[in-house]
């Protein structure tokens, strides 16, 4: 069953540079679904949009066109802070923040980063709350003597375990999470994402993992998107699929991964994939990868190509192929 369903959206910005107004299109004609229990990761470089749509699925924004449904339900319809149907959204799909540091109040202790959620969203008394804190301190894997802790007295592994906690009090169904292991230690990432994955798997969770590192979402990840200036470049709603994907953008993102690099048939050497701005103007017609795709074809730079299946469950856009 379709969790969240994003149709077309897009998500525009008016950028004024020298005096002059400019569009951007951060998301641009976006569509895909995150079924119940799985996990959808978002890849590709800074600024391909992949952020931006990950504050539209919780609903700190809203789209310029499109849709985005949780359960069948608009979430951004009638956006307002006082709208008890986007107070149950916030209940039920959280975001886990790259920064822990900044995600939290650094005076407050973690009994009252975790307790804030409970007592938005539960009619549990004081003591029930703190012993639902201690519960789920215990579930992240740290121990329940550290809720009188404050946020700085934790190292980044440990306060992100607090986050992802308090993320959990509230009985969500979805977690956006936007890069969640970059701001860590790589031996301090392994811990984070094999936690991850626990309670993926405990609760049933559904993932939007936003991230850079492909290793991360190759382990966490049930389905993969490949973002290129604000669009989609190829999807694949199965990982057994993730050898066969064939879009130049794919190729070279991979490429840029020494442990992929062997994994697929890519035989140009790594190098920079810096995204033209241009292409995110939305009165460039084209394919946003046309600049430095070296397959590119005279058609790529006149009209967008539309996404086909190449096989059940492969998606890709790209006029060559």
């Amino acid at each position: 069953m379709s969790l969240i369903e994003i149709q077309d959206v897009k998500k525009e910005y008016k950028v004024r540079k020298y005096g002059k107004t400019y569009s951007l299109m951060a998301v641009n004609g976006v569509s895909f679904n995150v079924e119940e229990g799985r996990c959808v990761g978002l890849v590709g470089e800074s600024g391909c949009g992949k952020s931006t749509l990950g504050r539209l699925i919780v609903g700190l924004e809203n789209p310029s066109e499109g849709s985005i449904a949780f359960n069948g339900e608009i979430i951004h319809k009638n956006h307002s802070r006082k709208n008890p149907s986007k107070l149950r959204f916030s209940r039920e799909i959280q975001l886990v923040f790259q920064d822990s540091y900044d995600a939290v109040n650094p005076k407050f202790t973690a009994k009252k980063i975790i307790e804030e959620p409970l007592k938005n969203f539960t009619d549990l008394n004081p003591s029930q709350r703190d012993e639902k804190v201690e519960e789920l301190l215990e579930q992240v894997g740290l121990v329940k003597e550290d809720k009188e802790k404050f946020a700085m007295e934790f190292s980044g592994g440990q306060l992100q375990r607090v986050c992802i906690a308090r993320a959990l009090a509230s009985d969500p169904k979805v977690f956006v999470l936007d890069e969640p292991l970059s701001s860590l230690d790589v031996s301090v990432q392994a811990q984070i994402l094999n936690l991850l994955s626990d309670i993926k798997t405990e609760m049933n969770l559904s993932y939007v993992l936003i991230s850079h590192d492909i290793e991360a979402v190759y382990y966490l990840a049930d389905a993969l998107v490949v973002m290129y200036g604000g669009q989609i470049m190829e999807k694949i709603d199965d990982l057994s699929y993730f050898e066969k994907m064939v879009h130049p953008y794919t190729k070279k993102l991979l490429s840029s991964i020494p442990v992929f690099e062997k994994r697929t048939d890519v035989t140009e050497s790594a190098e920079s994939i810096g995204m033209d701005v241009y292409v995110q103007n939305n009165t460039f017609k084209g394919c946003p990868y046309y600049g430095r795709c070296p397959d590119r074809i005279e058609e790529c730079k006149e009209s967008k190509p539309e996404m086909k299946e190449l096989a059940t469950g492969h998606f890709v856009a790209c006029n060559v192929l």
